[in-house]
């Protein structure tokens, strides 16, 4: 079979390729296994590699590992009731089609909340059936699929110190994905579109969309990077340096690069200013800020953490001293951010909340939205905060400028300094007209630059063009 023959020199390639000594980068099981329903339940759990509807109580699913099927009350349905009544629509040339976005973690990231809100696109309006697969140990993403009503599988693929056990991990996740038999794949990270470039073909799939979501923050072995740069036909940026980045660094033909700008969709909030500020022990007339990121080193807490004891040293306003949260997953950076906490004295003024589900709810209890990391590709944290008029102080990168007003450049400060951030900082602390002044026109923009039936509709229309 070629594309057996043509995976397998793959293989070849990546385990000669792959440094011996590179350290994993997930400590997942490498078992491929089916992702545990979100709460618990009385049913044994099915075998491993079978695919694990969310949609569907558990005595009404079909298991099989050679072909996963979800069914609901009616045994012989391939697909949950709604999506199969969805699929004999022609009102789309994606009604039916097998849809796969594949994403590294499955922690709630960018990315992944990116996907997921793509996949709910696909799914209610393009009729499509619409999978999530990650590669690392389930998160919070499990959750919200589940509320989506979209299926998530799971099946392992970490790097390890044997070049050809990385090469059986990566056939292992190309043999799942072509028993799926899907129709398109659309890859969410740096690991995911190496993964899929790599494996497509191989999957029976019409192709496979390179989805580049930051402008080059994260490089792998460039060998293998370059295979599958060859073998990906198309590639989408949400970002304009982005695509710049694939042009130049990557060296990709532009006619095969597309901008798609990132859907901007905010749930309710669970809880209001109020509420979220008591929880905080806040008081009503209490200074607050957010920096809603991972607690990641791309990010650079550090620097905020500096620049907020001298926030707090010069603020003179009326109001108890000015607060600080640090919204975000605690991934590496977590224990040097305490530590620098505790040694600058700011327990008392800095509180680490970690994963927050209730987003807008949070962003209606603070005054101003802060970002430092020195780079990023189309920061969905920035987004969001000016969305619900928030005025925004961050650190200078094309990927912000790209999200800002052209004429905001007073919110823009010098990466990695201090000073200048507290000085910014401190000119909102101080100025409430003006916080209220820039989050107007914060709301205004954001709103008028962010389509997300645009955006969805662009994709569609791309994946459409690779299976027919």
């Amino acid at each position: 079979m070629p594309q057996l023959r043509q995976l397998t020199g793959l293989l070849i390639v990546t385990a000669t390729e792959m440094p011996a000594n590179q350290p994993p980068l997930t400590h997942a099981d490498p078992t491929t296994r089916l992702l545990p329903p979100p709460r618990p339940s009385r049913y044994p759990p099915p075998p491993r590699g079978a695919l694990f509807s969310l949609t569907t109580p558990a005595p009404f699913m079909s298991i099989t590992c050679k072909e996963p099927r979800v069914t609901t009350r009616n045994p012989r349905a391939r697909y949950p009731t709604p999506m199969s009544n969805h699929a004999n629509q022609p009102d789309s040339p994606l009604a039916g089609r097998r849809i796969f976005l594949i994403v590294h973690a499955l922690e709630l990231g960018g990315g992944e909340r990116q996907a997921l809100q793509f996949a709910d696109h696909l799914k209610n309006q393009c009729r499509a059936h619409v999978e999530i697969w990650g590669m690392t140990e389930p998160g919070r993403l499990i959750d919200m699929a589940h509320a989506a009503g979209i299926p998530v599988r799971h099946v392992p693929f970490v790097r390890c110190a044997g070049r050809l056990k990385e090469a059986w991990r990566l056939f292992r996740f190309a043999s799942a994905l072509r028993r799926a038999k899907p129709d398109a794949l659309v890859s969410f990270d740096m690991i995911a579109n190496l993964v899929c470039g790599l494996t497509w073909r191989f999957t029976g799939a019409g192709g496979c969309i390179w989805r580049q979501m930051n402008a080059g923050t994260i490089r792998l072995n460039r060998r293998i990077e370059r295979a599958a740069l060859r073998r990906t036909p198309l590639f989408v940026s949400n970002s304009d340096h982005g695509a710049n980045f694939l042009r130049e660094t990557l060296h990709v033909d532009p006619s095969r690069i597309h901008v798609i700008r990132n859907v901007l969709i905010i749930n309710p909030p669970q809880a209001d200013r109020e509420q979220w500020r008591q929880r905080l022990s806040l008081t009503p007339d209490q200074f607050t800020a957010a920096m809603l990121a991972t607690l990641h080193p791309t990010k650079d807490h550090a620097t905020l953490v500096r620049a907020w004891r001298l926030v707090v040293d010069r603020y003179t306003g009326p109001s108890p001293a000015p607060r600080l949260l640090l919204a975000g997953r605690k991934s590496a950076t977590a224990p040097a951010v305490e530590s620098l906490i505790a040694e600058l004295d700011l327990n008392d003024h800095v509180d680490l909340l970690g994963d927050v589900s209730d987003i807008a709810g949070l962003i209606s209890a603070i005054d101003l939205g802060v970002h430092v990391s020195p780079a990023e590709g189309y920061p969905n944290a920035v987004t969001e905060c000016m969305a619900l008029g928030l005025p925004i102080v961050a650190a200078d990168n094309p990927g912000v400028r790209e999200v800002l007003r052209p004429d905001d450049n007073h919110a823009l400060v010098p990466q990695q300094d201090p000073q200048a951030l507290a000085d910014r900082v401190l000119t909102y602390a101080h100025d409430e007209s003006a916080r209220r002044a820039a989050g107007d026109r914060n709301r205004a923009h954001a709103v008028a630059q962010h389509d997300a039936e645009k955006s969805g509709a662009q994709l569609a229309q791309l994946i459409a063009t690779l299976i027919h």
